[in-house]
């Protein structure tokens, strides 16, 4: 059986809770707060089949939407996962990362713009 998911003392069983109460750490919550709308969206979109499934995406989502915001480009899902840009993002956005924490990120990303977009093979 599978740990449980607990978020701000909350035993979380559900997707929608679980994207609901996500925050990341390693954002400042100012920067979190401009981009949550899409991120949560983004995620739930992308259908994870768990709670954790859900948070271990809304990370590098949020990173990615965070760094987006940084370089003038609009939230938007086409935008955004292009394997090009996932790339680029993981390639320079993600510099304090160890490479296979990157390989993590960009994997994660590649499979939510697989499932949001038409572009994203």
């Amino acid at each position: 059986m599978p740990r449980p998911l607990v978020m701000g003392g909350v035993v979380v069983t559900d997707v929608p809770t679980a994207i609901a109460l996500y925050e990341p750490r390693a954002l400042p919550i100012e920067a979190w707060q401009e981009v949550a709308p899409f991120a949560r969206k983004a995620v739930t979109d992308f259908g994870p089949i768990s709670p954790w499934a859900a948070v271990q995406h809304l990370g590098p989502v949020a990173r990615l939407c965070v760094w987006a915001l940084e370089q003038g480009l609009p939230l938007d899902v086409e935008t955004l996962f292009t394997p090009d840009r996932v790339e680029h993002f993981v390639a320079v956005g993600l510099p304090e990362l160890k490479d296979s924490s990157r390989r993590t990120h960009r994997s994660q990303l590649t499979a939510v713009g697989r499932a949001i977009t038409r572009r994203a093979p």
